[in-house]
C-alpha cells in the first residue's frame, strides 16, 4: 500500500476529535506533512494462524477498516509508504472531570509521533537535523489555539529508541531510523474542552 489515506471517522469526538484538529492544522502549516494517520492502538503481532506469539510483541496501528476488510489495521511502525506523516497514542487512563451533569472535560498523556524523509522537508536537507524538524513541529504547536483542547507539551524524543518506547526494536526497520529518513516523538498532557 503505497501512500495510504488517513482513516475518516463520521461522527469523532472526544480525543479524536482533537486529534483531528490538531493534526489538520500541522498538515496546513507544515508543508512537507503529508498524512494524519490519527489515533494508533496498541496492536498484539499475531502469527500466520492469528495468534499471539509467546511473547505479546505490541505495534501502533490505525484501524483502516471496510466493508470488504472490516479487520484491517495499517501499522504506523517507521516505512517510506506511509510517507511524511503523524499519529498520536493515548494513554489507557483518561481523567474525567463532571460538572452539573455534562461530560466536563477529560484530559490525560499523549504522545504525538513524526516520522519523515529530510529530502522532502528541507531543500538543503544535508546541513539541517531532527533539531530544525522539531522546532518547525513546536513553532506550530505552541502557537495554535485548538478549539477542542489544550496542549502541554513536556517532552522531547529523538533517540529512535525512545520514540518508538514500547514497541518491539525488532519490529521497526533500521534504515527507516536513518538518513535520510527521521523521527520525533513529543508527550505531555491533553485536556478536552468542555464543548467537544
Amino acid at each position: 500500500m503505497y501512500n495510504p489515506a488517513k482513516p475518516i471517522l463520521a461522527d469523532a469526538v472526544y480525543f479524536d476529535k482533537a486529534f483531528a484538529e490538531i493534526g489538520d492544522k500541522l498538515s496546513t502549516d507544515l508543508t512537507w506533512l503529508t498524512n494524519n494517520y490519527g489515533r494508533a492502538e496498541y496492536i498484539p503481532e499475531l502469527d500466520d494462524l492469528g495468534k499471539v506469539y509467546g511473547k505479546t510483541i505490541y505495534f501502533p496501528a490505525v484501524y483502516v477498516g471496510d466493508p470488504k476488510k472490516p479487520t484491517e489495521y495499517l501499522s504506523m511502525m517507521p516505512d517510506e509508504h506511509l510517507d511524511n506523516h503523524v499519529f498520536f497514542l493515548l494513554e489507557d487512563v483518561q481523567e474525567i472531570n463532571p460538572r452539573l451533569g455534562t461530560i466536563g472535560n477529560m484530559k490525560s498523556e499523549f504522545s504525538i509521533i513524526f516520522w519523515w524523509d529530510y529530502r522532502k522537508v528541507y531543500v538543503d536537507h544535508l546541513v539541517r537535523s531532527v533539531e530544525n524538524v522539531k522546532k518547525d513541529i513546536l513553532t506550530v504547536l505552541l502557537k495554535a489555539a485548538f478549539k477542542t483542547c489544550t496542549l502541554d507539551i513536556k517532552f522531547s524524543y529523538v533517540d529512535n529508541k525512545n520514540v518508538y518506547l514500547n514497541f518491539e526494536a525488532d519490529q521497526v526497520n533500521r534504515k527507516y531510523l536513518m538518513r535520510p529518513y527521521g523521527g520525533l516523538k513529543l508527550s505531555g498532557t491533553i485536556k478536552l474542552n468542555t464543548t467537544c
